[in-house]
């Protein structure tokens, strides 16, 4: 949700209009990848649970005006899947220097028909799958940036709209 805030833009010296009726709040929509996979077993929780991190979503002023929805999927694999995952986590995370092991080919599941000797590279796999939607106010954050500043008209900042996303319950 982003707001225009009238007691940022109402400044006498520049004269900055305060915000239009019709766009004194806005909605965007961001869809954000994890730049990292985040993967755990559960061999040793015995139905207990843990905290993994999921993501980490940057303030850049605009995010955590009012509220910032977050949707997460879990997904949960075989063992096979897991190990082969783990395996291009360990491979993306290589620092560069001389003492990390060299980058191999990490085989998996798939085969080529017309020539079995062919490297293929993938995984192929099924997952079940579970998802949570959170609302995270600006109040629950340690830290944040200051404010973005938004013009008079919230519609102006890209993506933005004044119609909320017809599943928007906070």
């Amino acid at each position: 949700v982003l707001e225009a805030r009238p007691d940022l833009f109402v400044n006498r010296e520049t004269r900055t209009p305060a915000p239009k009726a019709c766009c004194y709040t806005c909605f965007r929509t961001e869809a954000t990848g994890n730049q990292s996979l985040f993967i755990a077993q559960d061999d040793n929780f015995n139905g207990l649970t843990t905290r993994i991190p999921a993501g980490f979503i940057e303030d850049n002023g605009l995010r955590f005006v009012s509220k910032l929805r977050v949707d997460l999927k879990q997904y949960s694999i075989s063992q096979e899947a897991f190990r082969f995952l783990r395996l291009v986590k360990q491979q993306a995370e290589i620092s560069g220097s001389i003492f990390d092991p060299p980058p191999a080919t990490i085989r998996g599941n798939m085969i080529s028909l017309d020539n079995p000797d062919e490297v293929v590279l993938g995984y192929f796999m099924a997952a079940g799958e579970s998802s949570k939607r959170i609302y995270i106010d600006k109040s629950d954050l340690t830290f944040r940036q200051i404010a973005g500043i938004v013009p008079d008209d919230c519609r102006t900042v890209s993506g933005a709209s004044i119609d909320p996303p017809f599943d928007w319950k906070p």
